[in-house]
């Protein structure tokens, strides 16, 4: 026993570990004493003592060797979790391999340095900017079937790349040299594989032009460089195709707007005949081309016969023979829809009929694995069941239930048209005499709700500061204001106080006949605010601007369903001192100043909308004003407003050109060149929100 635990002392203390190597010491010698004679122990007593203060010699170098690589990589973790951190926080690659670099260069000998992004289209490692000796050298790629290029090795292969020696190593990951793409030979190189989970996104490397360049620790630490800056290229990637997601955001919606229009013209074809055969065909090839219609059906119901008729069905394009199904069937879906005059939805039949049924009943055709069912009502008389099927799983989407509703709405409107002239060329009269009234009294509504809000209108035109108001307090302004409906979410406000004139544009939520009450209610609260609680300061008049609409509108109540509020920009302009003061609600204040935009943020809070918030304290920002500065501040609708020639956001960038291209224009021309870009802009598209903006020149 003692000299097994004589080989495990050696073994630990060959390994470096302390503890276990005098664990095992100890009991080498405990073990040996009871083996020999109390003689032989004497004898080994003296040899024992000397080997025991050598033995605590030992572990005292160990210990104070263990203890500074501990430190060492405790101040290791820290500084790479900063380092990790910074390279994150970079939103392109270019930026990456710029920021990775500069914090390796640091640390050790970093000639060359490049990280590969996989471009799968053109099957190719790109290295967008590899950098030698601090210069970034032109865009290179690897094949990735090239087996005699590191890069393309280390990527296929996923495997860690050391060498420390360009003509002995390399031989391990290639079988021939090739000049390399852009920068020289180099000697020691570092190829790592950068993944997220088991995704192979690219590689990074760092080379030396001398040999045995990097120690194991040097290895280890770009190797965990190497997880950060994957993140980081996630992160970065991610951010590029955001643009990518708007444009298809953008394109559903014009989808859904191409299908609102077919819906309504479908909906005209079905209601302006009454023969239900033809409108039956027309009816599935239009569902056709909205959705998956392996299987379409219009059912009717027969009260009298408590019966549901399978009249109109097709399948895989072929109509089939009519059949009638007891409404006593109740495994049957058209039985539960007419029934519970609710809709099913199901994706996966199999796993989801008992949620309607307790088992499938298919009378005739194959089983399809999506439906959806919706009941055709007039009123709250059910004239039978509207259906599309696939024998695709989850072919449907909530939004096709919503389509075929309305579709059932036409048919059964279509039906009930066809049973009245079957039956009595009277009834048809009398229905039609009936839609004629409801269109007249829709159209008698509309017009007193239209009348109703351009009154609206000019209530809202009358509390809004006149030209003349405007002209007085400002004399070099102007205030491009262009509501989306008839009345408007955004306003503007304008008011002396002193030698203090306050000025603010202010965008409530929504527009139109909502937006227009919230308007209201932050006119009313900014000059009570002024007038009456004498506030002057753009962040304190924000902030009981803040608690007098979360109290108007009950915010501070947990269960209010008010959550509207408004962003806001306010400045106050001191004529004597030439100086402005300005605070804003998720609105920034943009000056124009030797050919330069220079912005200020508002704080990214709006006014109202939040529960818990209204204690919240505005900035206050204090700017002294130059002879020739233009101030600028404004609502998102004319940033937010789609058009150009792709149909795209206006964005700030356009913006700030716009105003830089204008800013030495006198004022009301600026004005003209800025509503004539707008209209320019949208020039085929409607106008999403309300604009309103303010220029002032000092």
């Amino acid at each position: 026993i003692y000299k097994a635990h004589e080989s495990l002392s050696k073994y630990y203390e060959i390994q470096g570990e302390t503890e276990k190597f005098i664990e095992h010491f100890k009991k080498y010698f405990t073990y040996k004493e009871e083996y020999f004679s109390e003689k032989n122990k004497q004898k080994l007593k003296g040899v024992e003592m000397q080997i025991s203060i050598s033995q605590m010699e030992k572990e005292k170098e160990l210990l104070s060797i263990k203890n500074k690589q501990l430190e060492a990589q405790s101040n290791d973790l820290v500084v790479l979790s900063d380092l990790g951190k910074e390279i994150i926080s970079q939103l392109s690659v270019e930026n990456i391999n710029k920021t990775v670099y500069e914090i390796i260069n640091n640390i050790m000998d970093v000639a060359g340095f490049g990280i590969g992004v996989v471009s799968e289209d053109k099957k190719q490692i790109v290295f967008p900017g590899y950098i030698e000796n601090n210069e970034i050298l032109p865009s290179s790629g690897y094949d990735l079937e090239d087996n005699d290029r590191l890069a393309s090795v280390c990527f296929n292969k996923q495997i860690d790349i050391i060498i420390n020696d360009y003509a002995l190593d390399a031989g391990k990951y290639v079988k021939k040299h090739l000049e390399a793409t852009v920068g020289g030979d180099v000697q020691s190189i570092i190829y790592l594989p950068l993944k997220i989970a088991d995704r192979k996104i690219g590689v990074m490397t760092v080379q030396s032009f001398n040999i045995n360049a990097y120690s194991e620790y040097q290895v280890n630490l770009v190797k965990n460089l190497a997880v950060y800056c994957a993140i980081a290229i996630e992160n970065a990637t991610s951010y590029e195709k955001l643009e990518e997601r708007v444009h298809e955001r953008t394109m559903e919606i014009q989808r859904s707007h191409e299908n609102t229009r077919l819906l309504g013209s479908i909906g005209q074809q079905i209601i302006s005949s009454v023969d239900f055969d033809a409108i039956f065909k027309n009816l599935h090839q239009n569902v056709s081309q909205l959705m998956n219609a392996d299987c379409f059906g219009v059912r009717i119901f027969h009260p009298d016969k408590n019966e549901i008729e399978y009249r109109y069905e097709m399948e895989k394009g072929e109509r089939l023979d009519s059949l009638f199904v007891s409404m006593d069937n109740i495994d049957n879906f058209s039985v539960w829809c007419v029934t519970n005059k609710q809709e099913i939805f199901i994706n996966d039949n199999l796993n989801e009929y008992q949620k309607y049924t307790k088992k499938i009943v298919v009378p005739s055709g194959d089983m399809p694995s999506s439906l959806i069912f919706c009941p055709m009502m007039i009123g709250e008389r059910i004239v039978g069941v509207i259906t599309v099927q696939s024998f695709e799983k989850f072919a449907y989407k909530p939004l096709h239930i919503d389509i075929l509703k309305t579709l059932g709405t036409y048919t059964a409107i279509a039906l009930e048209n066809a049973n009245l002239v079957e039956n009595l060329e009277d009834k048809v009269k009398e229905r039609t005499s009936e839609v004629v009234k409801q269109k007249e009294i829709i159209e008698e509504t509309n017009k007193h709700i239209t009348d109703s809000i351009k009154y609206a209108k000019r209530i809202q035109e009358a509390f809004l500061p006149s030209e003349q108001s405007i002209s007085e307090h400002l004399k070099n302004a102007f205030i491009l204001y262009k509501p989306k409906d008839i009345v408007s979410g955004d306003f503007y406000w304008i008011e002396r106080k002193g030698n203090k004139i306050l000025f603010a544009v202010v965008d409530c939520t929504g527009h139109g006949v909502p937006g227009a009450f919230m308007s209201i209610i932050g006119f009313n609260g900014l000059n009570q605010i002024v007038n009456e609680y004498n506030y002057t300061r753009p962040a304190d008049i924000l902030t009981h601007l803040n608690k007098s609409i979360s109290n108007t509108l009950r915010q501070h109540v947990e269960d209010s369903k008010i959550r509207d509020g408004m962003d806001v920009a306010i400045c106050s302009i001191d004529l004597e001192n030439n100086k402005l003061e300005f605070a804003g609600a998720f609105s920034p204040l943009f000056i124009l100043r030797n050919n330069e935009v220079l912005k200020f943020k508002g704080d990214k809070h709006p006014i109202g909308n939040f529960v818990g918030v209204e204690e919240y304290e505005f900035t206050n920002n204090e700017i002294d004003l130059l002879p020739e500065d233009k101030i600028y501040i404004f609502s998102d609708g004319f940033v937010d407003q789609f058009g150009g020639p792709n149909g795209k956001k206006l964005k700030y960038n356009y913006f700030r050109q716009l105003l830089l291209d204008n800013h030495k224009k006198p004022m009301p021309e600026q004005k003209e060149k800025i509503n004539e870009f707008f209209e320019a802009w949208r020039s085929g598209f409607e106008q999403i929100d309300d604009v309103c903006i303010i220029g002032v020149a000092v």
